[in-house]
């Protein structure tokens, strides 16, 4: 059905290039949408998702759209929390929106970010997460450190489906029905787009520029796990950075996203791309509800950039 698929989304674009004459990037763009939209999935349950991962042979990369806050280092004005009716400080949108040159009021500001990474199924993970631990656990005595936590706790269960997804099992009612997805970020290719979004819950168009956003960037550096804990016991630091060498040599950093904060995932199979947006995503920010035609337009615009960048190998 696919290949079926594929070869009317061609003739369409052959077309509508003869009706509608393009130049040639033109032409590459309107043929790459229509073969995009040709595979694009369309899911109603988390167990469609994890039907598609199912197809991915284990190494091969996927990447993955996510919708997450943008927390930046804005202006904060105080004004009073209508819970509590106690004094808060908020974002400053105004004065924000001022100092980068934007008109219109600003409701929220939302991050989009794309991982690309290799992607293996729970089993494995679970494998490759385990050797690092056993290994990371031989390093971190030798610096007056308690082993790793087990991050597979009560709060997580392992669903039975395919090649498995980790899943929320704990009581709180607004995680029911969550699932997330853990991966090795190391080698991994990230990239954040911050987006504006209006009282009326629209994303607008363009994202921040790098010119615009760099102020506000807070510095986000992930700490490797122990270094905060060896700084608190006033550890020289000629020792922290032997212990962040032995554990960057590793080659290991665990990351999860979590599934109904997922955008699109693209993968590949020998045969085909394969396309997932999320168009049950109902994310509300600051108490804005956002359009989620929105995001499936956004998610439609980034992940055609990024297909190509999913190597089919």
């Amino acid at each position: 059905m696919d290949k079926i698929n594929i070869e009317i989304a061609k003739m369409r674009s052959l077309m509508e290039r003869i009706e509608k004459p393009m130049t040639a990037m033109q032409a590459m763009i309107n043929e790459s949408s229509m073969l995009t939209e040709a595979v694009e999935r369309k899911v109603k349950t988390p167990e469609e998702v994890f039907e598609i991962l199912n197809q991915l042979k284990e190494n091969k990369w996927v990447c993955v759209g996510y919708v997450t806050e943008a927390n930046l280092n804005l202006p904060k004005i105080q004004r009073k929390n209508p819970a509590t009716n106690r004094m808060k400080g908020y974002e400053d949108y105004e004065t924000f929106g001022g100092e980068i040159g934007h008109e219109g009021e600003i409701g929220a500001l939302i991050k989009i970010t794309s991982y690309n990474y290799r992607y293996y199924g729970v089993e494995n993970f679970d494998k490759q997460y385990g050797k690092f631990k056993n290994a990371a656990n031989k390093i971190r005595p030798r610096y007056g450190l308690e082993p790793i936590k087990d991050k597979d706790n009560d709060y997580h269960q392992k669903i039975n489906y395919g090649k498995g997804v980790k899943a929320y099992g704990g009581e709180n009612e607004d995680k029911k029905g969550n699932f997330y997805l853990p991966f090795n970020s190391v080698g991994a290719n990230v990239k954040s787009v911050v987006y504006i979004v209006d009282t009326d819950g629209n994303i607008e168009e363009n994202g921040l520029t790098e010119e615009q956003a760099k102020k506000y960037i807070l510095v986000n550096k992930r700490e490797i796990d122990g270094v905060s804990a060896l700084r608190k016991m006033n550890v020289e630091e000629e020792k922290i950075q032997e212990y962040i060498k032995e554990i960057q040599a590793l080659k290991f950093s665990y990351k999860q996203v979590i599934g109904n904060q997922i955008l699109w995932i693209v993968g590949a199979t020998k045969e085909q791309k394969i396309i997932y947006i999320n168009d049950q995503l109902s994310k509300c920010i600051n108490d804005i509800n956002i359009n989620k035609e929105d995001f499936i337009n956004k998610a439609r615009e980034r992940y055609a950039k990024e297909i190509n960048n999913v190597p089919e190998e």
